[in-house]
């Protein structure tokens, strides 16, 4: 049975989730700030993923954490690289905003955790979609555009699986996720030379837990 202080842990952080999602969308971003707030998302993805591994009590959460460090991780590489041909400045480390979340995630017990980080990521993941969707057909930059087009697929995947969880499934945490055509089809290399795949990952300890195999 849930108790007072799991419930209202549960909802501050969907709300602050929320509530920074309504935030960032509420106006048009230039390209410099899409980079700059996908590149803070990326290294929080990638921290509280760490933190999954470590605090979450089911084996999906902790898969999940494993498969964001993997991905976003890989995500995070390719805008690096953009950003630097470009010639933009990015955030070296996570903003306020996702560093109070992760304080926050930190400070809960296990079964506390696994619920709050569930809820946090479907809010997140549901944003950030929206977000990235939106920025693959708006965006000035053709190479930020294309890039945005790329991952924003990989979300959609990330959004399956945690609503899965979430309703105690387990088939999407497990399998690989759907091989989509702007997935698997390579970018001109004049536009950006790195494609999105999906990697097989096994959580550390865990040796018969594996996600994306």
């Amino acid at each position: 049975m849930i108790n007072a202080r799991h419930l209202f842990s549960v909802l501050a952080f969907a709300m602050a989730m929320s509530m920074a999602v309504a935030a960032d969308g509420a106006t048009k971003m230039s390209d410099q700030d899409f980079a700059k707030e996908a590149a803070s998302g990326g290294m929080f993805e990638v921290e509280a993923g760490k933190l999954a591994t470590k605090k979450g009590g089911s084996e999906q959460v902790r898969s999940f954490g494993a498969q964001m460090i993997v991905d976003h991780q890989k995500a995070n590489e390719d805008l690096k690289a953009l950003a630097a041909k470009k010639g933009w400045s990015l955030p070296t480390k996570i903003d306020e905003k996702h560093q109070q979340q992760l304080d926050h995630l930190s400070t809960l017990s296990t079964a506390e955790f696994d619920r709050a980080y569930v809820d946090g990521m479907i809010q997140d993941h549901r944003g950030d979609l929206s977000e990235f969707q939106r920025a693959s057909r708006e965006l000035t930059d053709a190479d930020l555009r294309a890039f945005a087009g790329r991952v924003a697929p990989m979300v959609e995947h990330h959004l399956s699986m945690i609503e899965n969880a979430s309703r105690g499934g387990s088939a999407a945490m497990t399998s690989n996720p759907p091989m989509r055509r702007d997935y698997a089809q390579p970018m001109p290399r004049e536009q950006n030379n790195t494609n999105w795949e999906p990697r097989p990952v096994r959580v550390q300890g865990n040796s018969d837990c594996c996600c994306g195999e």
